[in-house]
């Protein structure tokens, strides 16, 4: 998980962020539009939605197995290392198709600003059946379900530290990647936003960093989007 790690600064946040949320308080977007959701409840199987639900089980050796189970479609969830547990479902039409998409948050727990880093399943509806992408993100939560220029997209969220020309320091950043949310896909078709880490919230784009003091950093700091299952 070297790519969560970006400093021992960032081990601990401040109490304030850590109430309002990291996606609440740095948001590129602020003015946005949400999309709606609903959070499943949590039972002794697993979690239980309007219309769907995921099952959880332990087995003898201590490994999970997550299957989700949408009209009747069981569809299991399996990574390789498999994260520690699911800490939230949400229930959402993202694709505004009129069919019913889940949200599966997969976490690895920890302390402080890394405790949130997850991968988060999205289960979209296609004409026939619904089909799964998955998501490595640093926090997630329902914030970064927004509507830009009228269109469904997930605030895919990486934290990257990049040295500045301009202060002559090393700065910390959330990069916000809006992924449109197209039928069963998640497509990368727009550009990020850069918005600083500080000790204090801010939505507006940084100033700090040229194009390519951005792409030195990238480099630096490799992003990973979609993960593949097991």
């Amino acid at each position: 998980m070297k790519r969560f790690l970006i400093g021992a600064a960032l081990l601990f946040s401040s109490l304030a962020l850590a109430q309002n949320g990291i996606i609440s308080s740095y948001h590129p977007y602020p003015k946005a539009k949400k999309i709606m959701v609903r959070t499943c409840k949590s039972n002794a199987t697993g979690f239980s939605c309007p219309h769907g639900r995921v099952l959880v089980r332990r087995t003898a050796m201590g490994d999970q197995q997550i299957t989700l189970d949408l009209f009747g479609q069981r569809l299991p969830i399996r990574f390789n290392p498999m994260p520690n547990f699911v800490s939230s479902v949400w229930n959402s039409d993202l694709n505004q198709d009129g069919k019913a998409d889940l949200i599966i948050k997969l976490s690895w727990g920890g302390n402080g600003i890394i405790a949130d880093g997850n991968l988060t399943v999205f289960a979209l509806s296609s004409e026939k059946e619904h089909k799964l992408s998955t998501l490595e993100m640093i926090t997630f939560d329902p914030n970064a379900l927004i509507f830009l220029r009228g269109k469904p997209v997930v605030l895919h969220t990486a934290l990257v530290s990049g040295d500045s020309k301009r202060t002559g320091r090393n700065h910390n950043f959330w990069v916000f990647h809006p992924l449109e949310i197209r039928n069963a896909q998640l497509l990368k078709n727009q550009s990020p936003i850069w918005v600083q880490y500080t000790n204090k919230p801010s939505h507006l784009p940084t100033n700090k960093l040229t194009t390519l003091e951005k792409q030195m950093a990238l480099n630096a700091n490799p992003i990973q989007f979609f993960i593949p299952m097991r």
